[in-house]
């Protein structure tokens, strides 16, 4: 037989449970925000000898893949456009071999980011369509960052996609991109 403190404690935690649930849920969907509102990408000359990228987070427990690995080797691109041609270039890393692979992740915070320098003529990197050269010297250039749903499956990562300012870029080896 059930006392009466009984039937009354289980309503009141099923209320209890019915209240908190939903901001319990709210919190754990809250790191699911879409691209734009949880991510900015920052594409910047500065005064280091090569362009750095800088990813940074709007909201707190953004989990992105290290560069380290396959799944965050390629998150990184560019889109760049000739001032002389107006010709739409896409720049991206080569795919290569890799001896030892994990998925290796990053959580970012709220104002907080992951800066990566980079090296276009470091021969890791090609464009398409091939680079020609009357462009190479005068292009605006686009940061890209990346992560797929299916990628992002592998280790529960932020996925979608964003686009930073253009900057003004000249490249000079035109040559090294254009191995592909």
């Amino acid at each position: 037989m059930i006392s009466r403190q009984h039937r009354f404690i289980a309503p009141v935690l099923f209320l209890l449970l019915f209240l908190f649930l939903p901001t319990a849920f709210f919190l754990t969907t809250a790191k699911s925000a879409s691209a734009g509102e949880a991510l900015d990408i920052v594409l910047d000359l500065g005064k280091r000898p090569t362009p750095t990228f800088y990813l940074y987070s709007k909201c707190d427990g953004v989990v992105i893949y290290q560069e380290n690995n396959s799944w965050g080797y390629g998150c990184r691109s560019l889109l760049a456009k000739g001032k002389a041609s107006g010709t739409k270039y896409e720049i991206k890393r080569l795919e290569r071999n890799w001896k030892h692979n994990a998925p290796a992740t990053k959580i970012l915070n709220t104002n907080h980011g992951l800066e990566t320098e980079f090296d276009l003529c470091d021969g890791t990197w090609y464009c398409l369509p091939k680079l020609q050269n009357k462009d190479a010297k005068d292009l605006e250039l686009r940061p890209v960052f990346e992560i797929t749903k299916k990628d992002a499956a592998v280790a529960k990562t932020w996925s979608g996609k964003i686009i930073g300012r253009s900057i003004d870029f000249s490249i000079d080896c035109p040559e090294k991109l254009n191995q592909y």
